[in-house]
């Protein structure tokens, strides 16, 4: 605790410089050198740090310890070191100004405990507070004392799995230790060990491990003892019955509190068959429940947790190393945790962008799939944003970082995805009531089969079937499934509980805050040489984009329907360009400007002058143009204009279109008549004008109790009326993540992640039913059993948990499938094909 005290209320200080040693002792001890300074850690950090960099300025230094209880400072030396002479050297040393290297900025100097140092040693070229032993060129030992503390250990492997370069990781708490493999191809065991001591916060204050199963462990000892008494040792019987009271106090204490307020639930089921255990004097049944009913949890929360890891293994990657370029052109290799805002990074073929931010050179071929769950990579071209994390898998760029460490869009995403048990989902509060209320018959039934047969049997196997286990287990682990397939389609779903409340909707609230003027492209002009070259060029651009993601497609489609079509053979992907082979064997490449002028395509006079002045203007990716050329000879420039139509309204009609009873309705701040002009494209059912912050609200509240508001969620102006509807979704996209407060966020900005967002919730829903249908069909069974077969309470149990066995095995294979399906995109992602021969084709 007093750690966690220290690291939180140590405010940061201004440097003071060399710390004052007017007074200090400084003495050989052996192979080592003991500083003591009273004045010394009464000030800040910071002279603490100034002290550990000056004393690593001599190379004859190998360690140093601090003591804060004692004042004292052991500086370690080599084992071939003379302290008499390094002893002088350190001395001026101490006394010199301030150290040119700033090694030991990011060391996290707060002792472990009370009474105990922080020995910070050489690791490389890096210092570290970290036991590190190198096992081999690639497996490393890392320890320290903190990693005794499970929820330290717990959220030190979360971090070192998340390291790009560490593929394998092993935890050891009792050594308090860690062995991981690395690739020393892409990341160095300093970066890894600068990058964790930048880190010290995760470790710290980060995500709570999953809680230990402490009542399945007192369930497993109850079913030992039970199964020894009853078999072996008769007279140890009374004592068992006794501990499998004292295991069921909570649920009598539910049960009595639940009948006090009028409610039969699942409490007074256990506490009935709890009397059935007084009455019969054998507890082994009951042992074997209680470690089933125990069981599932845990299993449930275990699998979970793997899968969360597997699952968004990439959405929480951290990189360790950039290449941070300067004004001249030069390149040098920096930590991430170094950049800064407007500093200029260069990415090239194979890496990972460590930054948010705005390319001002180059051109590079992007895959964002991890982020926005786009399939295929885009190109990027000066003036366009790139983000955090995504991949460069063809050409080089250089950017100017807008947002860096954890204030990029990456780390608001990795931040807004789970870790552990989904909470307050509506599926996980049906299954309570569900089997709150099968209950009462279960109840009922068991009482009228005592009265009937005046026998325990029938109405023991009556109170056997567990109604709560697998509805719990299924709802959960299917929720977690949904979410990962919501954020495959580019649907991060903040609230899980969000996506499930999406199906119930009946009424969608059009903000203000939506961009309404934002339109499709069409093809504005065709620039060729003649009126068959443009229809060419139109056909071959159209063959080039069919089947990619591309707004520009259905233009191309639109405007080349009257001409005859062509087909693209070998096709590939470029930087800036596609390439393919026509049905006549000629080499075609479809290009940006910036990529023709470059490439310097055998062009008329016209079309090279177009080409030049298209070259050096910015425009929207969706307004791009693009060159056709056909054996190296440019055939036509096809020009884009945002004038096609209104996204939106092509949006609302595929909704309107997969839910014909859905109303939408735009509630708007501007004038009556001004609002419905902006919505006349719409067809909306409804239009609300003149409204303020309030109207907005009463309106939302007033329309329907399932609303649901779309807009932009991180304007705080619409923070209000976004809180008010049922579910709130944003179009705010991934640039605005960091600030979006929506229940559920189209990372792409597109309207059309609502109907992706649904089809998850679809999926869920229909995971659900199928597992209900399967608990029910067990407990069926186990009744069956009971009265056809002669089952006994205990077979009866076990047949209805055969139920939650299946439930189970089907979440696991499902969850088992996502988890290879994103390892697979991600080895794909990274697999870069190799490099052709030349950029052109003949």
């Amino acid at each position: 605790m007093a750690l966690h005290q220290r690291a939180k209320t140590s405010p940061p200080q201004a440097r003071q410089g060399a710390p004052d040693l007017s007074t200090p002792t400084l003495r050989i001890d052996g192979n080592r050198l003991v500083l003591r300074d009273k004045t010394l850690f009464a000030q800040s950090d910071e002279a603490v740090r100034d002290l550990v960099d000056r004393v690593f300025s001599a190379v004859e230094v190998r360690a140093v310890a601090l003591w804060r209880d004692r004042a004292q400072v052991r500086i370690e030396l080599s084992p071939l070191a003379d302290p008499t002479a390094v002893w002088p050297r350190v001395g001026r040393l101490l006394r010199e100004g301030a150290p040119e290297r700033r090694r030991a900025e990011k060391l996290n100097l707060a002792g472990p405990a009370p009474g105990l140092s922080v020995r910070v040693s050489r690791a490389g070229d890096a210092l570290t507070t970290f036991r590190v032993r190198k096992l081999s060129r690639e497996r490393l030992r890392i320890g320290h004392p903190l990693l005794r503390r499970r929820d330290f250990l717990y959220r030190f492997g979360l971090l070192l799995e998340s390291i790009h370069g560490v593929e394998r990781v092993k935890l050891a708490g009792i050594a308090a230790s860690a062995v991981i493999t690395y690739d020393p191809e892409t990341i160095a065991p300093e970066q890894v060990l600068r990058l964790l001591e930048s880190s010290w916060d995760l470790v710290l204050f980060g995500p709570h491990p999953p809680e230990k199963p402490k009542r399945l462990i007192a369930a497993g000892g109850l079913l030992a003892f039970s199964f020894y008494a009853q078999f072996f040792n008769p007279a140890a019987l009374p004592f068992a019955v006794a501990a499998v009271l004292v295991y069921s106090a909570p649920n009598l204490i539910a049960a009595v509190k639940d009948l006090s307020h009028g409610r039969v639930g699942l409490a007074a089921l256990y506490s009935a068959g709890l009397g059935f255990l007084l009455f019969t004097g054998l507890p082994f049944a009951s042992g074997v429940m209680a470690v089933l009913r125990q069981s599932w949890p845990a299993l449930s929360t275990a699998l979970a947790a793997r899968s969360e890891r597997k699952l968004f293994a990439e959405h929480r990657r951290r990189l360790a190393w950039a290449r941070r370029a300067d004004a001249k052109g030069g390149v040098a290799l920096v930590d991430v945790a170094e950049l800064g805002e407007t500093h200029l990074v260069h990415v090239r073929r194979g890496d990972f962008i460590p930054a948010d931010g705005v390319v001002v050179e180059g051109l590079a071929l992007i895959d964002e799939d991890m982020l926005t769950g786009f399939r295929g990579a885009v190109d990027k071209l000066p003036g366009e944003k790139v983000f955090a994390g995504t991949f460069v898998r063809e050409g080089a760029l250089t950017f100017r970082a807008t947002r860096v460490g954890r204030s990029t869009a990456a780390a608001a995403l990795a931040d807004a995805l789970p870790h552990g048990a989904l909470n307050n989902l509506p599926s996980s509060r049906e299954a309570e009531r569900v089997a709150n209320r099968n209950a009462k018959p279960a109840l009922l039934l068991s009482a009228a089969l005592l009265v009937l047969t005046r026998t325990p049997r029938l109405a023991q196997v009556a109170l056997r079937p567990d109604f709560a286990s697998g509805p719990r287990l299924s709802a959960h682990l299917s929720a977690l499934t949904a979410l990962s397939e919501a954020l495959s389609q580019g649907v991060l779903a903040r609230r899980p509980a969000a996506l499930e409340r999406l199906l119930c909707a009946d009424l969608y609230v059009l903000d203000d805050s939506l961009n309404f003027s934002a339109q499709t492209p069409r093809v504005a002009e065709v620039i060729a040489p003649t009126r068959a070259a443009g229809q060419e060029a139109a056909a071959l651009a159209t063959a080039a984009l069919a089947g990619l993601r591309d707004p520009r497609l259905e233009a191309l489609e639109v405007f080349a329907q009257p001409f005859a079509a062509r087909r693209a053979h070998g096709r590939r992907h470029h930087a800036g360009a596609v390439s393919f082979w026509d049905d006549d064997g000629a080499g075609v490449i479809v290009a940006a400007p910036a990529y023709a002028a470059r490439e310097n395509f055998g062009a008329t006079a016209a079309l090279g002058k177009a080409v030049a002045a298209l070259a050096k203007a910015r425009r929207d990716p969706s307004e791009r143009p693009l060159v056709v050329a056909r054996d190296g000879k440019i055939v036509g420039v096809i020009r884009f204009a945002a004038d096609g139509g209104s996204r939106l309204a092509a949006a609302l009609a595929q909704l309107r279109a997969a839910d014909p009873e859905a109303r939408f309705v735009h509630v708007s701040s501007l004038p009556q008549d001004r609002a419905e002009a902006r919505a006349n494209e719409l067809r909306l059912d409804a239009v609300f004008g003149d409204l303020d912050c309030a109207a907005k609200i009463d309106a939302i509240r007033s329309l329907s109790p399932r609303a649901v508001w779309i807009g932009d969620g991180a304007d705080p102006e619409n923070a209000l009326a976004r809180d008010a509807a049922f579910v709130s979704l944003s179009l705010g996209g991934l640039d605005r993540l960091g600030a979006d407060r929506a229940d559920i966020v189209a990372l792409r900005g597109e309207l059309e992640a609502l109907a992706a967002a649904r089809q998850a919730a679809r999926a869920h829903e229909a995971r659900l039913r199928a597992d209900y249908r399967v608990i029910y069909a067990a407990n069926l069974l186990a009744l069956a059993g009971g009265f056809l077969a002669g089952f006994g309470s205990l077979r009866a149990g076990l047949t209805s948990n055969v139920g939650s066995g299946l439930v189970f095995l089907a979440r696991l294979r499902g969850l088992g499938a996502a988890g290879e399906n994103a390892a697979r995109a991600a080895a794909a992602r990274r697999a870069l094909p190799a490099l052709p021969p030349a950029t052109r084709l003949a």
